[in-house]
């Protein structure tokens, strides 16, 4: 048996303000989900912002779930996103002053970056 992995890949519906994801341990699909997030996004960076967050959630119960079953996973999980603003300010707290309205969401995701519990 190889190494195990968290692999999450995370998709959402700009225009509807919907959040999909789906997390795989290995090549095995173990958690996804689709669901209408609870307020429109004004940017397409927010909704993506809240789409992260919800996934980095998952992510983080599941590696919880994992650790209480003595499942080690090596590395840290990794989130595959294609919005380059969401991005980037997952990883630079620089960019802080622009985003105050979206401080929770924000905060949750550059937080598991930095203590390397999830590569984005």
């Amino acid at each position: 048996m190889g190494s195990l992995s968290l692999l999450a890949l995370c998709d959402p519906n700009t225009r509807g303000s919907t959040t999909g994801y789906a997390v795989f341990l290995g090549h095995n699909p173990i958690s996804w989900a689709s669901k209408q997030q609870a307020s429109v996004s004004s940017s397409s960076t927010e909704a993506e912002s809240r789409a992260l967050a919800h996934c980095a959630a998952e992510i983080s119960w599941i590696r919880q779930l994992l650790h209480d079953l003595h499942i080690v996973i090596p590395e840290a999980p990794v989130l595959h996103n294609d919005n380059l603003s969401a991005l980037a300010f997952s990883a630079n707290p620089v960019l802080h002053s622009c985003i105050k309205h979206m401080d929770i969401d924000f905060h949750f995701i550059r937080e598991r970056v930095q203590n390397n519990d999830l590569i984005v």
